[in-house]
């Protein structure tokens, strides 16, 4: 699975922040890093308005950076900033739903997620609103991982035989 960044992520980030006071601007430049990038988006624990980004090998990492300092108009990073923006994009981004301007390969609708213990399961085994397997607790029931969930599932099931 795979995100396309919007090309203003960083305008959106700083919009909704800057509104609220502090914007933390080595996250700021990591966005401006990333801005337009198509990123492999790690799968082991999904969101329904976030995406975990995998991290960047040093030659992307030194690319960023360069990207940033472009959009400094050449103006230097402080050593304390550049040192948190390379751990950001090495690390891996969480980037916020309105920040992604496409999705590839999405595998969200193929899974449901418990409100209360966050664990994943199947739409082939679970319903949207079943109770979770693993925490099986009173309230504790499954949500979908994409935002028209009352039409996606059963579509996706019927349009993918999958067992229900």
């Amino acid at each position: 699975m795979k995100i396309v960044i919007s090309k203003d992520a960083a305008k959106i980030y700083s919009g909704t922040v800057g509104t609220q006071g502090h914007i933390n601007w080595p996250w700021y430049y990591c966005l401006v890093a990333v801005a337009g990038e198509t990123l492999e988006v790690e799968t082991n624990h999904l969101f329904d308005d976030q995406f975990n980004a995998a991290g960047w090998n040093d030659d992307k990492i030194k690319y960023g950076i360069e990207k940033i300092i472009k959009h400094k108009a050449g103006g230097s990073l402080f050593p304390n900033e550049e040192k948190e923006i390379r751990q950001g994009l090495g690390m891996g981004l969480r980037i916020r739903g309105n920040q992604v301007s496409r999705v590839i390969n999405d595998v969200r609708p193929f899974y449901l997620k418990c409100r209360w213990c966050g664990k994943m399961s199947s739409v082939t085994e679970f319903r949207v609103g079943e109770r979770c397997p693993i925490c099986k607790g009173p309230d504790n029931i499954l949500k979908s991982l994409i935002k028209k969930s009352w039409e996606s599932i059963d579509y996706l099931a019927e349009r993918y035989n999958l067992q229900q």
